[in-house]
C-alpha cells in the first residue's frame, strides 16, 4: 500500500513539474502583444525578442502586468471599445506572471514560434511621397520649450487622396509632439524661431505623439475614406521640443500613402477639435473638474472615425460624449459615449479608431470633462512642490484639447466595422519584412495542467481567426462536455464531470483544426 501511495506521489510531482511554463508557452504572448514596440528600435526601453532578452527583464515583466501599466492602452474598454486596441487578456497576463513566478524557465527555445521581423517602419510598402525636415538643432532652452514651423513643398501637380500617413521622429528623445497639415494656398514661411505657435494650415492631416500609431484610413469596396491635397499644396509641420532639448539634433520625416490618381468614391475626412477649454486654471495642491461643451456642425449627421483626446501632465482622467440637445429636439435624452480614460498619462497617447463608426445625429453636441490634480499627491506633477498651473504650449502647462475625425454620414455607416477592414488592411499586415505567409503561426496550452478544479486552454496566434470552437474527447475517443467559458482568445474549464484521466482536446476555426492538445484531471 505505502508502495502505490509513493508511486502516485511521484506521479504527481512529475506532472506537476510538467505543468510549468517554458519560454515556448509565452513566447507568441510576447510577440503578439509586446513587441511592437519592444525590439531593437522600437521605442520601449529593452527588447522582448528571445528568451535571452526577456528573461533579464522579468521582475520589470511581473510588474508592468501587475500594475497593468503594459500594454498602454489607458481607454477604459467598458465605455467604448476601439479597433486594433493594445490589450492583454487576462488568460495571457496569467500565464505571464505564471512563468516569471516559476523562475522563468527556459526550456527548449526551438520550440517556441519565430520572433517577427521588423522594419524601421510601421507601415509597408515604401510611402508615395516623404516630406522630410533638414536636420534641425532643437532651439529649447533649459526652461522653456521650442514651437518650430517648417514648410516644405509637396512637388504635387495634381490634387490626390491621402490613403495614410506614418510620422517618423527624427530623434524620439526630443520630439514632444508633431502637427501635420496642408497649407492649400502656397503662401506659408518656415518660422524656425521656436515660438511658432500659430499652425496656419487649412488641411488637418494628423499628428504625432508619443505612443501613437500611423493614420490609416480603410480601402475596401464598403469605404474608402481619405484626405484631398491640392495640387501645388505645402506640408507643415509643427514641432514641439521641451525645455533642455536644446543641442539636439532631429530629421523628423512624413511618409505619405495616396491612392491611385484615377481612385474615384473616397469620403472626405475632416478633423475638428471641438472641444477645448483655455480658460482655467489649478492653484497648488488643488483637484479641479474642467469642461468643455459645444456643437459642431450640428444641422449635419456625422460619422466619427476617430478620437484624439490631448492633455499633459496633471491630468489624471479624461471623459467624452455626444448628446442631444433636447431644447431643439424636444425628444428623450441620448448620450453617445466617446472615450473614457481613468488613468490619464502624458507618455501613452493615441488615434482612437472606433471599432464601427459612431453615428452623431442632427442636433447632437459634445461635452468633454479633464480632471487635474495639482497635489503632491500625482506623481506626474511636474513641479515639487505644486506651483500655479495654467493652459499653455509648454509641456509643464496644461491642455484640454480633444479631438476627432469624422466624415458627414452615411445610412448605415454605424454598420461599417472598422476593426475589421483594418485587420486585413495590406499596409498594417505586411509592415514586417518577411512574406506573410512563412510567418503565420498558431499554438495552444493549458494553465494549470494537471488540474483538479479549472484550467485555462490558452491559443496564441499571429493570425486574424474566425470564431473558434472547443471539442474534448476521453482517452477512448467519446467527446465529453465539462463546463467551458469562453474568452478572448482563451477556453476556461471547469472540472465539472470530468473524472481523473487524460483528456484530448481540438480547437477549430472556420470548421479547420488550428491546434490540438492533452489535458490531465487529477
Amino acid at each position: 500500500m505505502k508502495k502505490i501511495v509513493l508511486l502516485l506521489l511521484i506521479n504527481f510531482l512529475a506532472l506537476n513539474l510538467f505543468s510549468q511554463l517554458e519560454y515556448k508557452d509565452v513566447a507568441g504572448i510576447f510577440f503578439n502583444r509586446c513587441t511592437s514596440c519592444h525590439h531593437t528600435n522600437g521605442g520601449a526601453p529593452f527588447s522582448l525578442m528571445s528568451y535571452s532578452e526577456a528573461f533579464p527583464e522579468a521582475a520589470n515583466i511581473q510588474n508592468a502586468l501587475t500594475f497593468n501599466i503594459m500594454p498602454p492602452w489607458p481607454a477604459d474598454t467598458t465605455y467604448r471599445r476601439f479597433a486594433r486596441e493594445h490589450i492583454i487578456t487576462q488568460s495571457e497576463k496569467s500565464a505571464i506572471l505564471s512563468w516569471i513566478t516559476d523562475g522563468a524557465l527556459q526550456g527548449d527555445t526551438t520550440l517556441a514560434p519565430p520572433p517577427p521581423t521588423y522594419s524601421q517602419y510601421k507601415l509597408s510598402p515604401p510611402p508615395d511621397l516623404v516630406v522630410q525636415i533638414p536636420t534641425f538643432t532643437s532651439n529649447a532652452t533649459p526652461t522653456a520649450d521650442a514651437y518650430n514651423l517648417f514648410v516644405l513643398p509637396s512637388g504635387l501637380t495634381s490634387n490626390r487622396i491621402i490613403r495614410a500617413v506614418e510620422i517618423v521622429p527624427g530623434n524620439n528623445g526630443i520630439v514632444h509632439h508633431v502637427s501635420v497639415g496642408a497649407d492649400t494656398t502656397a503662401s506659408s514661411t518656415n518660422d524656425l524661431s521656436g515660438s511658432a505657435f500659430t499652425f496656419p494650415a487649412n488641411v488637418g492631416i494628423g499628428g504625432y505623439i508619443p505612443g501613437s500609431e500611423p493614420i490609416v484610413f480603410p480601402n475596401a469596396s464598403i469605404l474608402k475614406m481619405g484626405i484631398t491635397i491640392k495640387a501645388g499644396s505645402q506640408f507643415l509641420l509643427q514641432i514641439h521640443y521641451p525645455a533642455g532639448s536644446g543641442g539636439q539634433q532631429d530629421s523628423t520625416q512624413v511618409r505619405i500613402y495616396f491612392y491611385p490618381p484615377a481612385t474615384t468614391g473616397v469620403r472626405e475626412v475632416y478633423a475638428f477639435a471641438p472641444l477645448q477649454n483655455w480658460g482655467f486654471w489649478m492653484m497648488p495642491s488643488e483637484v479641479k473638474t474642467v469642461t468643455a461643451d459645444t456643437a459642431l456642425l450640428d444641422w449635419l449627421p456625422l460619422s466619427i472615425f476617430s478620437s484624439l483626446p490631448h492633455s499633459h501632465k496633471v491630468c489624471t482622467n479624461i471623459l467624452n460624449y455626444a448628446y442631444a440637445d433636447t431644447s431643439i429636439t424636444g425628444g428623450a435624452p441620448d448620450t453617445i459615449p466617446l472615450m473614457k480614460i481613468n488613468d490619464w498619462q502624458f507618455h501613452w497617447q493615441f488615434y482612437y479608431y472606433y471599432r464601427n463608426l459612431v453615428k452623431i445625429p442632427v442636433n447632437y453636441r459634445y461635452h468633454g470633462e479633464h480632471i487635474y490634480d495639482n497635489s503632491a499627491a500625482n506623481p506626474n506633477n511636474p513641479f515639487s512642490p505644486p506651483q500655479l498651473i495654467v493652459p499653455g504650449v509648454n509641456s509643464n502647462d496644461e491642455m484640454f484639447y480633444d479631438s476627432f475625425q469624422i466624415m458627414v454620414y452615411y445610412p448605415g455607416d454605424e454598420n461599417i466595422n472598422i476593426d475589421s477592414l483594418l485587420s486585413v488592411d495590406p499596409l498594417l499586415t505586411a509592415s514586417i519584412n518577411e512574406p506573410i505567409d512563412s510567418k503565420k503561426w498558431t499554438y495552444s496550452f493549458a494553465y494549470p495542467n494537471p488540474f483538479n478544479q479549472n484550467t485555462t486552454i490558452q491559443l496564441v496566434s499571429n493570425q486574424t481567426l474566425e470564431d473558434c470552437t472547443l471539442r474534448i474527447v476521453d482517452a477512448s475517443g467519446k467527446e465529453v462536455k465539462p463546463f467551458i467559458e469562453k474568452k478572448i482568445n482563451a477556453f476556461e474549464i471547469n472540472k465539472s464531470n470530468l473524472s481523473s484521466g487524460i483528456y484530448f482536446y481540438q480547437i477549430s476555426s472556420n470548421k479547420k483544426s488550428i491546434s490540438t492538445g492533452k489535458i490531465i484531471v487529477y
